[in-house]
């Protein structure tokens, strides 16, 4: 008993492992009366944090998944994951950004964001190497409301098919609920005249797309992390000076 439990736990923390069982938990035939329950139950628990936010879970449940979800993620993008896998890992690298080390967060979402999204959300200056991103990216207005915040509510995507100039889009609606400095601070981290009783929800869209050319070919990347507010605003509201 004690070795099949100790091989579940390497299974669990296993990457490739997940990403199949995550695929399995996906495609139709885990629907179908073939599977059996133990199977099934058995796809779930592998594939915890790739499942849509039903938006009733409570903050500790929340950073269980989160922490899983550090612990399955690939450190470069791969055709075998989902558009959903990516963004949701992706965002819950930002929610643990100094973990294990500091700014770590920002270098896994490093790869898994296209350049064009490096560029918009660290105002320009961030785009081309990790250093800069990591840099600029921690004081980027569209990306701090996820460090370290309590819950993050993820909604089902929406696709675009792909055109003749672009591959195909998925956008995700996300839900975030800031972490209890954002209460008494504004996001530029000056202290508010009055203090918030709850933290600060705020609203975004992470908009994926599946890329055309090598060497990423296949691979979904987040193009665009969009604060609602700031929909149309340039370089989607980001000015975060020097």
């Amino acid at each position: 008993m004690l070795k099949a439990s100790f091989r579940f736990i390497l299974l669990l923390f296993s990457p490739e492992i997940c990403l199949k069982a995550h695929a399995f938990h996906r495609s139709p035939l885990f629907q179908t009366s073939q599977i059996s329950h133990e199977h099934k139950s058995f796809a779930r628990l592998l594939s915890p944090l790739c499942c849509v936010s039903d938006g009733n879970s409570s903050p500790s449940s929340d950073w269980i998944k989160a922490e899983l979800s550090l612990k399955v993620f690939p450190t470069e993008p791969s055709p075998e994951m989902s558009p959903e896998f990516v963004a949701i890992s992706c965002c819950r690298s930002l929610q643990f950004v100094d973990h294990p080390t500091e700014s770590a967060g920002l270098e896994r979402c490093f790869p898994f964001f296209t350049w064009e999204c490096r560029k918009g959300v660290t105002a320009r200056k961030g785009g081309d190497t990790v250093e800069r991103f990591c840099k600029y990216g921690v004081l980027s207005p569209a990306l701090q409301p996820f460090m370290g915040a309590k819950k993050i509510d993820f909604g089902e995507g929406t696709l675009n098919p792909g055109t003749m100039t672009r591959g195909d889009l998925v956008s995700f609606p996300v839900i975030v609920y800031g972490n209890d400095a954002l209460s008494f601070q504004h996001p530029s981290g000056l202290i508010r005249d009055t203090i918030d009783s709850t933290p600060k929800e705020s609203n975004f869209v992470i908009r994926m797309e599946k890329a055309r050319r090598p060497p990423l070919q296949g691979c979904w990347l987040v193009k665009e992390v969009i604060d609602v507010r700031f929909a149309f605003a340039g370089d989607m509201g980001n000015d975060i000076g020097e």
